[in-house]
């Protein structure tokens, strides 16, 4: 009787796990969509020329800097506006 009740309770266990695994799934998915639509909305030239944080992209790579030069740059940053 007790190894049936174990085995019941394992299936049990299992099934609610494969349950919540679903439920996290999607949820991650609905939360990459969202951050992927607001990269999209956000990331773009048009909305940068706007931005406060601009001149971080003059130490971009592909504008002349070094990644360790933007990363300094969106740190120093970040710490000013906290």
């Amino acid at each position: 009787m007790v190894k049936k009740s174990q085995s019941l309770l394992k299936i049990k266990l299992v099934c609610q796990s494969a349950f919540f695994l679903e439920k996290i799934t999607k949820m991650c998915l609905s939360l990459k969509e969202k951050i992927i639509l607001l990269a999209d909305k956000y990331e773009t030239p048009e909305f940068l020329q706007k931005d406060p944080s601009q001149f971080m992209h003059k130490f971009l790579p592909q504008n002349g800097g070094t990644v360790r030069d933007a990363e300094v740059v969106a740190f120093l940053s970040a710490n000013l506006v906290y």
